[in-house]
């Protein structure tokens, strides 16, 4: 299972955490230049372990928090960051970022 597409960094930063008895969340982040809006579920099938990629975020974000009571996930704070398709990116050629 693919949890990250071909243009995501590998390691994420600022991603928050949430948990139930049986279930682990890694939920949003930070790839280096731009948020994710990735929620990855780790849980025990059997006598293995497997990540599943759930649903997206309707937003991405990073540096925010979780929790989980019951059967519901909270997503707290956080912002959302784009350097890639920002204006003032080096990359974009804007001549007054040196």
């Amino acid at each position: 299972m693919v949890l990250f597409k071909k243009n995501v960094s590998r390691s994420i930063a600022r991603y928050s955490t949430a948990n139930t008895a049986d279930v682990a969340y890694i939920i949003g982040g930070d790839a280096g230049y731009h948020s994710l809006n990735i929620v990855a579920e780790f849980k025990q099938v059997g006598n293995a372990y497997q990540w599943q990629r759930l649903a997206d975020l309707k937003k991405a974000r990073q540096a925010h928090g979780s929790i989980s009571v019951g059967d519901k996930t909270m997503i707290i704070g956080g912002h959302f960051v784009d350097f890639l398709n920002y204006p003032d990116n080096p990359s974009q050629g804007n001549p007054n970022i040196k």
